[in-house]
């Protein structure tokens, strides 16, 4: 038998698991980020999103899943950002938000490479 396969299909094995598990307890977490944030950006949006995220993360701690205050800053610049870019902050006028494909290798692409969330080109 040989005992260096086994070994390394046995830890193979064990973290496949342990992601698995991983993924498994994170669910709850990314199934209420998702419909935050597909609630959020429905529309423009309101002048009180911040504290609105802000206790999103407080609800989620409450309920055993931790963001640190690193991530939670860094997560609602990019919700800034994502918000700027598609004209959904406050005093801007609204777009539909375009959604990057890839990233375009010319400027001749870079038409071809973004799509309305509303499917259209």
């Amino acid at each position: 038998m040989d005992f260096v396969r086994q070994i390394e299909a046995n830890r193979r094995a064990l973290l496949e698991e342990l992601f698995r598990r991983i993924e498994e307890a994170l669910e709850p977490f990314a199934y209420a980020l998702d419909a935050f944030l597909e609630k959020l950006f429905r529309g423009m949006l309101p002048t009180d999103w911040r504290e609105q995220w802000h206790e999103f993360v407080d609800q989620q701690a409450g309920q055993g899943f931790l963001v640190t205050p690193e991530s939670a800053e860094e997560f609602e610049e990019w919700m800034e950002a994502w918000a700027r870019f598609c004209k959904l902050l406050p005093g801007t006028k609204a777009t539909a938000p375009l959604f990057a494909a890839e990233m375009p290798s010319t400027p001749e692409d870079k038409e071809e490479n973004y799509i309305n969330v509303n499917g259209a080109i």
